[in-house]
Formats: C-alpha cells, sequence, structure tokens
C-alpha cells in the first residue's frame, strides 16, 4: 500500500471511529470495546485527479473525503437522513449529497477483525449502488465532482474487544527513533506539522502538515504528506535530551523551521516554513503561536515525548486527523475565526 492510500486509510478510521464510538462502552481494565456500527459510503471521480469517497457512520453526520496524490481533505457535516442507507447533506458553499442506495447480488460475510489484536468484529457487506445527485465544488475549485449511479457499499460491523491497544505497538522504544510535532490552535482553527523518523532500513523521514477548522456547521480537514530523506532533519547537541532542530521538508513543502529548547525547559519553534493546501493556499507552519516537542531514541515513549503528550496530530495513531478542530472548537462556541495568528496567503 503507498503513502497515500495508508493516509486515507488512516483519515477514515479515524472518522469511522469518531464517528461510531458509542459513549459509555466499558471493558475490564487492559481491554477495549470498539461498538458495532453501521456504514454506508460511495466512491466517484473528482476533477484534477481526485477521488471522492462519501459516507456516514452511525445517524449524526455525513463526511466527504477528497483524496489526491500527497493530500486529503476531510469535510463533515450533519446528516439530513439520520436512519436507514440514504446519505443527505449539506456542505454549506461547496454542494450537497441526496443519494439512495440500490443493493446488487448477495451480502457478503466476513469473520475478521477490522484492528490486530483484536475479536469478534464480524462484517457483514452489501454491495450496490447510488441513485440521485451528488453536487460538489471545493474552495477556489481544487476538484469537483458530480454523479447521479456512484458505486458503494453498506457495512454492519459487529462488536470487537481489543487486548490493549486496538494497534499492534510494541511497548519499547525504538532505537533510533526521533519525532517532532508542531501545533498551533487559534479560534476555531488548529495547525499542526509532524516530522517522524522510525528506523527505516532506507532512511526515510515522513512529513505531514495539517489544517482543522469549523466553519458554518462543517468540519474540514486539510492535510499534506510528503516521504523526505534523512537529511532532511538535522539535530543539534543532545545531552542529555535534543536542544535543537532544523527541518526542511522537500516539496510541496517550501522553507525551513527550528526547534530549540532551553535548559529550563522552553521550546520555540519558528521559521519560514510553508505549505499549499488543496482549496486554501500556502499556509506557514512555523511561528511563536506553535507549541513543538522534540524526542529522540530511548527519549520516545509511545504517545509521549519527553514526559509530555504528544499533540493531536496524524501521527499519533490513537487519534484521527480531525483532532485539532475538536480540540480548537472547545474553545470557539461559534465564534467566528481571526485569523491574526495563522498566516494564509
Amino acid at each position: 500500500m503507498n503513502l497515500t492510500r495508508t493516509r486515507v486509510a488512516l483519515l477514515a478510521c479515524g472518522v469511522t471511529l469518531l464517528l461510531a464510538a458509542a459513549p459509555g462502552a466499558s471493558a475490564k481494565p487492559g481491554y477495549l470495546v470498539l461498538p458495532g456500527y453501521y456504514s454506508v459510503e460511495l466512491n466517484l471521480k473528482g476533477s484534477h485527479g481526485y477521488r471522492i469517497n462519501i459516507g456516514k457512520v452511525g445517524r449524526r453526520y455525513v463526511y466527504l473525503l477528497a483524496s489526491g496524490e500527497r493530500s486529503v481533505v476531510a469535510y463533515t457535516a450533519p446528516s439530513l437522513a439520520p436512519r436507514g442507507s440514504e446519505i443527505k447533506a449539506k456542505f454549506p458553499g461547496l454542494g450537497r449529497v441526496s443519494v439512495r442506495f440500490r443493493p446488487q447480488g448477495p451480502p457478503r460475510n466476513s469473520r475478521a477483525p477490522v484492528f490486530p489484536r483484536c475479536k469478534g468484529g464480524k462484517t457483514v457487506r452489501q454491495f450496490g449502488y447510488f441513485v440521485g445527485t451528488i453536487r460538489f465544488r471545493g474552495e477556489r475549485g481544487y476538484t469537483s465532482a458530480r454523479a447521479t449511479r456512484p458505486k458503494g457499499v453498506i457495512e454492519t460491523h459487529e462488536k470487537e474487544v481489543c487486548r490493549g491497544s486496538m494497534f499492534d505497538e510494541s511497548p519499547e522504544p525504538v532505537a533510533d527513533r526521533t519525532e517532532l510535532h508542531a501545533i498551533s490552535i487559534s479560534g476555531c482553527r488548529g495547525a499542526a506539522f509532524s516530522a517522524s523518523q522510525h528506523g527505516d532500513p532506507v532512511n526515510l523521514t515522513f512529513f505531514d502538515g495539517t489544517i482543522a477548522e469549523r466553519r458554518r456547521g462543517m468540519t474540514i480537514t486539510r492535510s499534506i504528506f510528503v516521504t523526505g530523506k534523512a537529511s532532511d532533519i538535522t539535530i543539534g547537541d543532545t545531552r542529555p535530551f535534543p536542544l535543537s532542530a532544523t527541518i526542511t521538508p522537500p516539496p510541496p513543502f517550501s522553507g525551513s523551521a527550528e526547534y530549540q529548547r532551553t535548559p529550563g525547559g522552553d521550546r520555540t519553534w519558528t521559521g519560514s516554513l510553508t505549505v499549499p493546501f488543496p482549496g486554501l493556499g500556502r499556509v506557514s507552519l512555523a511561528g511563536p503561536s506553535f507549541s513543538a516537542l522534540l524526542c529522540q531514541h530511548s527519549g520516545c515513549h509511545g504517545p509521549s515525548v519527553d514526559g509530555h503528550s504528544l499533540p493531536l496530530t496524524a501521527h499519533n495513531p490513537r487519534s484521527s486527523l480531525l483532532s485539532p478542530a475538536q480540540l480548537s472548537c472547545r474553545f470557539c462556541k461559534g465564534r467566528p475565526y481571526k485569523s491574526d495568528t495563522l498566516a494564509i496567503e
């Protein structure tokens, strides 16, 4: 599976878990219960090389994913057809979806759990097509889609019980792991940048930038990701912990950013680092509004860095790409976003 498909899968997984998780699900200590859920999804081609996936999990929300070669944009909006297989929602200023499912062929059963280290999770899939109307045009026309008969699937998932984490994580820190995460929250918008190396035998570094916001009743998350060389991260003095780093990701990122940590523990993330997001334009991913964390080697333990929890970004498998917007909207309460912190060209 290539990097783009992996990111799309992780994003879809995050959306699924976000929308399907039922409050109050409990289990014995050391176990996690994932409640069963019902999902509906269709897929079609968008313009300019984008793939469009539209669906709903549960009754409350409809999501639309636009995935490109190095980018994913996710929109979630309230469902206007909470019951059954109909997908109906408005994406203000962008379009609407109103379709009904028509099955083709018999349903297919699978008893394999969705996640490793889990039991249960029987899945029934019914393939078919949708009839109705789909009209969507992304901001600044980065992609658009129209369809009246796209293919899709309905899935019914039974409850899963997982031992520990749902992900197959090693309890031991990776010997040559390096992680850097920076995040900024302003009003209803969050911006995040991540760089990671995990002892890949071909010495690759993974970079991604994320912008998430709450606007006109929608949650919108945009992510750009790219693979670079190990030399794209230069670490300074590491005694007794990393004190500085310079990050220079490859295109579509431009510029660079510097991490500095004082002996007293203060951290800064500054520089000229920017990246163009689909439908939004070029955004700065460094500056005084960002908080940053950096770790190396045995200092990286699970989801924490140097004793601090990692920011909620794409590289933390326990969260979804929607997390910066969710976090920011705890403080938003419907107020308009003021663009005095995040620089957008």
